[in-house]
């Protein structure tokens, strides 16, 4: 393992963030890795390579031998070659997962007709064997790919599923709150329920890369592009053309054939309310976190955050103090059925409108730190380190 890459060592950020910018849109890069794949859509290629150009050019920066290889899955039933998936929390590895379990035969003995019926307990809580490898070398002649997103993105959606909702309320909320001078009386607490965004903003910033949990640990400490040379870089805000793409050369294009955005948005919804009424029932049980209407409540919020449901559509009225999980399925199919008629671009502005209200609270100070923490992944994967919406009146 080599030592992490501390940004500050370059002279100006934006000089080293502009010049790799530069050599992706440029052909003095080889085109190799993306130009051995054959593609469903040949017309997405220049894309494709221009994705390894800019991480080609950022490991050249940072050093070819920077970052880390994690955990690669594989997948041998393609038509010439094995694939490698290198997997990273917050940008669809759920799905990843699933189409992998799925077309191993790796699930339980439970039956599907299709890796999309797989809910987030049955892909990452039952018994599978699908084996995970670290390190690139083991992969060297695998179709590899990733998925990569925007990371002040995926910091938040980190935060709305893990500490909004309450996955990690025990497990990770009690060293975030400990860390926090105003929340000593609270230190012997073992249910962190009431975590900020800006105090989980602040811990980010003070923690160690290395030792991050990997919702939030930065992209190229699981998977550096430097160590594992994907032939296709994926990205979760192009991830319906990349997936298909992806799928075709796992020859399984078929997943996606008869994918319905609204049924994928209800089913989403569906799997949220049932993980976490399994989290806070069973998990948590004797740790009495919240109550299944407040539970409901955080839920209707995040599929608020999500631009699943409008921003002005109150919370029902539900009768007695419990909220019950079908309860809260149906009337959230309910309210769906009013804003799934809007656009995927007025759902998408709902979604930013309520992470830049998140980020507003975090200090300046703050956010350049998560900057460079978080620095090669913008390097490296193409990203602005310091977008208008964020940091504009700042």
């Amino acid at each position: 393992m080599v030592d992490y890459k501390s940004p500050w060592v370059f002279t100006r950020h934006t000089d080293v963030h502009n010049t790799v910018v530069e050599a992706g849109n440029s052909k003095s890069f080889s085109e190799k890795g993306s130009s051995q794949v054959d593609l469903a859509d040949p017309s997405f290629k220049p894309e494709y390579i221009k994705r390894r150009n800019v991480a080609d050019a950022a490991c050249i920066t940072t050093g070819n031998d920077s970052g880390d290889v994690l955990e690669v899955a594989r997948y041998g039933a393609t038509s010439d070659r094995m694939t490698s998936y290198c997997g990273i929390a917050k940008v669809a590895c759920t799905f990843w997962i699933s189409v992998l379990l799925f077309l191993t035969n790796d699930t339980s003995g439970r039956q599907y007709a299709s890796p999309l019926d797989m809910s987030r307990v049955d892909v990452h809580y039952l018994d599978h064997n699908l084996t995970y490898y670290v390190g690139a070398e083991a992969v060297a002649d695998d179709f590899r790919f990733m998925f990569v997103r925007e990371p002040y993105s995926r910091l938040w959606s980190a935060y709305v599923d893990k500490f909004l909702l309450p996955d990690f309320w025990v497990s990770n909320g009690p060293s975030i709150m400990k860390r926090n001078k105003r929340r000593r009386w609270m230190k012997n607490k073992v249910c962190a329920n009431n975590i900020s965004f800006a105090e989980f903003a602040d811990f980010v910033a003070a923690s160690d890369p290395w030792k991050m949990n990997s919702h939030w640990k930065p992209v190229f400490l699981q998977c550096s592009p430097c160590l594992y040379r994907p032939h296709l870089i994926g990205k979760l805000e192009t991830f319906s053309r990349d997936a298909r793409e992806v799928l075709a050369v796992m020859n399984a294009s078929w997943i996606l054939d008869s994918f319905d955005p609204k049924q994928r948005v209800k089913d989403e919804v569906r799997n949220l309310i049932s993980f976490n009424y399994y989290v806070s029932k069973v998990r948590d049980a004797d740790d009495n976190c919240t109550s299944t209407a407040e539970l409901a409540q955080r839920l209707w919020k995040t599929f608020q955050i999500n631009g699943y449901l409008d921003d002005d559509l109150p919370f029902p009225p539900f009768q007695g103090e419990e909220v019950e999980e079908t309860e809260l399925m149906t009337s959230v199919d309910r309210a769906l059925s009013t804003t799934l008629v809007k656009s995927r671009k007025e759902r998408k502005e709902q979604r930013e409108r309520a992470m830049v209200r998140a980020y507003r609270t975090v200090s300046k100070a703050t956010l350049y730190k998560l900057q460079d923490i978080y620095w090669n992944d913008f390097v490296m994967y193409g990203y602005d380190p310091e977008p208008d919406f964020l940091f504009d009146q700042r």
